[in-house]
């Protein structure tokens, strides 16, 4: 019996018990934080089951294409022609230039999957600051208080997988690698008035737990004075940086202080703003053989990795290009394959501005792949997904299809948990819309009667 048919039975013994639960799972959730401004972030009892094998799968092909692309951001940030066909502009350029004290440009990241009959299949990469560990340790939480996730987990041996611990372990490894060797004072600092700030404060409260000074504060409020960033009337050393590139850089005379402290290296801040180097989504096309950027700088199973994992990607220009071994005109090769397209904002996030050319007619694809000519857009090719049956908190536990996006955080080229959205279209993340669940971890011979 594999888990979802053994927890779907478990459920449906005592089925009024379990609708009686969930108000009472609602509520605890609520109480840990695990909402996403007014919005409930969970909205199903089941957690994502994933097998030990597919596990370690993950863990392999992230390590392989996070060697790669730290490689690639070297090349990128010594290379005009690539930095030009990422589109950097003058204001990425002014935060690339300082060097960090963490050597990484990247050491956090979150590469976003669909989990297909052929194993995870990558399709943006979250090189920013990726968001969601304290949430899932939050959700993961509340689900372990639950007896029926205690009853599967007892007949399973399945385990969760903590995040607050490696945020922190990782955060004290970026310091380290910046030569320091103090306890540091952390500062988490990003807009307070975006709907994410739950997560920060469920991130301060266990730093804290574990016994570090740690602030949330708005990058708006600080000050930076003798050499010292100040928060809250007091200097902080480590900054766990959330404000998004894009968003400081609009209000960039009113987040100063951050930027001095950083360039004056008087702060090790996590990510560096030179993560933006590999954010963008045109990685994907330089990664997939579009671009100056060559073939010959991957290597054999690199290469071999990129073509199972990682799905056909061209930023949007009117050009020719490879596809299946002989060449096309990119645009009218994208008018012909529309229901295989996906059109993205080559620099935006939470399923903003996506087109899925399958689900649009033809007349709003050519009117969008217009645009996406005019801007910095990529083309993806669709990738094959597998729907999961999961019991709804508003269908009274009655199982909807939803599509699991699997989304695993790479910390220093180390897989180090995952993050599991759900939707019941193709666009699941929690910023569209799409509901998050805990990822439990079954080991292969776990699953009894």
């Amino acid at each position: 019996m594999d888990a979802i048919r053994l927890f779907r039975s478990l459920l449906d013994r005592d089925l009024p018990r379990w609708r009686d639960s969930v108000p009472v799972l609602r509520t605890r959730l609520r109480e840990l934080r695990a909402r996403y401004g007014d919005r409930e972030l969970v909205r199903t009892l089941r957690p994502k089951f994933l097998s030990e094998s597919e596990y370690a799968e993950i863990e392999y092909v992230c390590g392989v294409l996070s060697g790669a692309t730290r490689r690639l951001a070297d090349r990128i940030l010594a290379e005009p022609a690539l930095r030009a066909f990422l589109e950097v502009s003058e204001g990425e350029a002014r935060l690339f230039a300082p060097e960090p004290l963490v050597p990484d440009p990247a050491p956090f990241t979150r590469w976003d999957s669909f989990l297909g009959p052929d194993g995870p299949r990558f399709v943006e990469l979250n090189a920013e600051n990726p968001a969601g560990a304290g949430y899932a340790d939050a959700i993961s939480a509340a689900f372990e208080e639950h007896p029926l996730t205690a009853e599967i987990r007892r007949r399973t041996g399945g385990r969760f997988l903590p995040m607050r611990e490696a945020v922190l372990h990782d955060l004290l490894l970026a310091w380290r690698a910046a030569g320091k060797t103090s306890a540091p004072r952390i500062l988490i600092t990003d807009y307070l008035d975006l709907p994410t700030v739950d997560e920060f404060y469920i991130l301060r409260d266990y730093f804290r737990a574990r016994g570090f000074r740690c602030e949330v504060e708005d990058p708006r409020r600080l000050d930076y004075v003798d050499g010292r960033l100040i928060a809250h009337g007091a200097p902080f050393d480590l900054v766990y940086r959330r404000v998004l590139v894009n968003e400081f850089l609009a209000r960039e005379s009113e987040v100063r202080p951050l930027f001095e402290a950083y360039r004056d290296r008087a702060i090790a801040m996590v990510n560096p703003f030179r993560c933006k180097l590999l954010h963008k989504k045109t990685l994907f096309a330089l990664l997939t053989g579009d671009g100056p950027a060559g073939a010959e700088w991957m290597t054999a199973e690199e290469k071999r990795v990129v073509a199972r994992h990682v799905p056909w990607t061209r930023k949007v220009r009117e050009t020719k290009t490879e596809v299946d071994g002989r060449t096309v005109d990119l645009l009218q090769y994208l008018l012909l394959q529309r229901e295989r397209v996906v059109l993205k904002p080559a620099d935006d996030y939470g399923g903003r501005g996506v087109t899925l050319g399958w689900a649009v007619d033809r007349a709003t694809f050519e009117d969008v792949l217009l645009e996406a000519t005019k801007g910095h857009w990529v083309a993806q090719l669709r990738v094959a997904t597998t729907d999961e049956p999961f019991p709804l908190f508003d269908r009274d536990l009655e199982d909807a299809p939803m599509t699991v996006d699997l989304d695993p955080y790479v910390h220093f080229g180390r897989v180090r948990g995952t993050l599991a959205r759900l939707a019941a279209g193709a666009i699941s993340n929690v910023t569209s819309g799409g509901g998050q669940v805990p990822v439990l971890v079954i080991p292969a011979d776990g699953v009894s009667p």
